[in-house]
């Protein structure tokens, strides 16, 4: 890739209008500040090994991506990995096999410390789990020649390997039975990305659909293995609570049958009563409220039909193409990809000036989509980096906004006893004397925003401002009982 940070926008559209099983992408110089969402869509599984996790963490570049359909059940083999930049991905077959794929980079100049290094974990990685592998990267061996063993094949021979760093990748193909398929030569008329196999059959040619621009040192390849058949997951379904379809006047009936003075005994901490009030919530919620099963589509939103139609018919003619070899299906598939690659652009574009347009009167939908690209990696700690912050999770969240605006809080020096409720300076305030009446509650529940999401427990407010006047008593118990517990 010499460098995804400024083609993520041109990888993200151009893997839209793939059907690709699998992308390995090397030299990606990815950090943590990239977020997985930020490259593909929601159709991949996504793993990288950075720059930072190997020994050479303190330089820039590098970097190895893995990208797995996520109709195929994948794995990532941390454990297998070596101080190089290599990535290791386990694949599930139908027939309970596996196949392991390992993703690897080795910046020049290449030492024979550094090789040996990589091949040797990697041929213990081998014997250790005796199933089908495909080694594939960049190795930067320019000087081993690779030539077509036979005519119409990807089998290479490999010559002109008389030193050591030859002798040690030959022998470690012929300890492990691996052949090398790469035969495709870049401008310098080199080799420097191999494709090491113990599968018997593999065919590769130049990608004729990149995904960005090309490196003329190392064209694009595409691989297919058609002794490889890989169990398709089922689409996964969900299933949520329909509020806004549920029968309100039978679960406020229910809701106002339980005596809440009984259920909240005096003798109770707040967090026992607030236990006791969502496991009544909950019964009654996955009794009355349906349920609505959802399929996640492969798909972004902002496909239309149109593209999504596209995108298959191209799927069909490249799957009969490869089956037959038919020059006529070749340029009907050239021609989709081309059409392909137009619209997903024009689709995009008119999604986000939509967006944009109705940011006013639909700030979630803005919201939603940053979020979507915001998507936590994998691969790097679930956190995210915020102005030389660090936000993880709702607290760290609130301490960045807390650091942000504190510049308006009052700092407090020396004795802060005047500020504490009760003291001289405010001798009439007292937190719990404060009490909350059923009125109180019942007001703030009317006006709830039904437009908003949900909270923590995941109750939308629709659902409390429906039930305001059968929840308001459990809630006016609780409020005044955590107020009293200041005590």
């Amino acid at each position: 890739m010499r460098g995804m940070r400024t083609k993520l926008h041109d990888i993200n559209l151009a893997v839209g209008t793939t059907h690709y099983d699998v992308i390995v992408m090397t030299e990606t110089w990815l950090n943590s500040s990239i977020n997985d969402g930020e490259i593909f869509n929601t159709s991949y599984n996504i793993y990288r090994r950075d720059r930072a996790s190997s020994s050479l963490g303190s330089k820039e570049g590098g970097g190895v991506l893995i990208a797995i359909s996520k109709t195929i059940h994948s794995v990532r083999a941390r454990h297998w990995e070596s101080t190089a930049e290599d990535l290791w991905v386990k694949l599930k077959l139908n027939n309970g096999k596996q196949i392991n794929v390992c993703g690897v980079y080795l910046p020049p100049p290449i030492t024979q410390q550094q090789l040996d290094s990589f091949l040797d974990n990697a041929t213990s990685t081998i014997d250790t789990t005796c199933e089908d592998v495909i080694i594939l990267g960049d190795f930067n061996l320019g000087f081993i020649n690779c030539h077509a063993s036979e005519p119409n094949t990807s089998r290479t021979v490999p010559s002109n390997y008389s030193n050591s760093l030859g002798f040690s990748l030959i022998d470690f193909m012929s300890v492990n039975s691996l052949q090398q398929f790469n035969c495709i030569e870049n401008s310098k008329k080199n080799v420097l990305d191999l494709v090491l196999s113990n599968l018997l059959i593999c065919n590769v040619k130049k990608c004729e659909s990149p995904l960005c621009r090309v490196d003329k040192y190392h064209p694009p390849l595409e691989l297919y293995f058609p002794s490889v058949i890989i169990a398709s997951l089922k689409p996964k379904q969900t299933s949520s609570f329909n509020f806004r379809g549920a029968d309100y006047e039978s679960i406020n009936r229910r809701l106002l049958s339980f005596n809440w003075h009984e259920l909240f005994d005096p003798i109770l901490s707040v967090h026992e009563m607030v236990s006791i009030f969502y496991s009544r919530l909950n019964v009654v919620i996955s009794e009355l409220v349906p349920k609505r099963k959802r399929i996640n589509s492969k798909y972004p939103q902002w496909y239309s039909k149109s593209l999504v139609n596209i995108l298959n018919e191209k799927e069909k003619l490249r799957i009969r193409f490869n089956k037959y070899g038919n020059p006529r299906d070749e340029i009907e598939y050239r021609i989709l990809s081309d059409r392909a690659r137009t619209h997903i652009k024009d689709c995009y574009n008119k999604f986000l000036n939509g967006m944009e347009n109705n940011i006013k009167f639909n700030p979630k939908a803005f919201w939603s989509f940053v979020k979507a690209k915001k998507s936590q990696s994998s691969t790097i700690p679930s956190e995210v980096k915020l102005n030389n912050s660090v936000a993880s999770n709702g607290e760290g969240i609130c301490n960045f906004f807390a650091s942000h605006f504190s510049s308006t809080f009052t700092t407090c020096n020396g004795n802060n006893s005047q500020l504490v409720a009760g003291t001289h300076r405010f001798p009439q305030l007292t937190l719990c004397a404060i009490q909350f009446t059923e009125k109180d509650v019942l007001s703030k529940l009317l006006r709830l925003d039904v437009t908003k999401g949900p909270g923590p427990d995941g109750l939308p407010p629709i659902f409390f401002k429906k039930c305001a006047r059968s929840l308001a008593l459990p809630l006016t118990l609780i409020f005044n009982r955590s107020v009293a517990a200041i005590r």
